[in-house]
């Protein structure tokens, strides 16, 4: 996965954590974890991806938007062979304060519902 932040907490006086923008390789993805402080939105540009939240997986097409409630788990794999764009927006309870635990999971073959 690549990314480039385009926002980061220190360019406003708000709560905002991260404008990111990036690219998840074909079958690649961001595993599973949650996250004490931070909400974030991820925005699907192109493709199709597998998003999980709270261990439920579902199909998603862009354009399309998911959002990760602070406390909700939350993964996202690219089953496809094209590459997968996508927009995350990070918002943290504190001003700069990041926390992320990792579950162990890929996510890879997920069931979907």
């Amino acid at each position: 996965m690549g990314f480039t932040r385009l926002i980061g907490y220190d360019r406003l006086s708000t709560n905002l954590l991260a404008l990111d923008v990036g690219t998840i390789g074909p079958k690649s993805g961001i595993g599973h974890h949650f996250h004490h402080n931070i909400e974030e939105m991820y925005v699907i540009l192109n493709g199709e991806a597998e998003f999980t939240i709270n261990g439920r997986t579902s199909k998603i097409k862009a354009p399309a938007i998911v959002p990760c409630k602070m406390g909700d788990s939350h993964a996202i794999h690219n089953p496809t062979n094209e590459p997968l764009r996508w927009l995350n927006f990070a918002v943290s309870l504190e001003k700069g304060k990041r926390d992320a635990f990792d579950l162990g999971d890929a996510r890879v073959g997920a069931s979907i519902e």
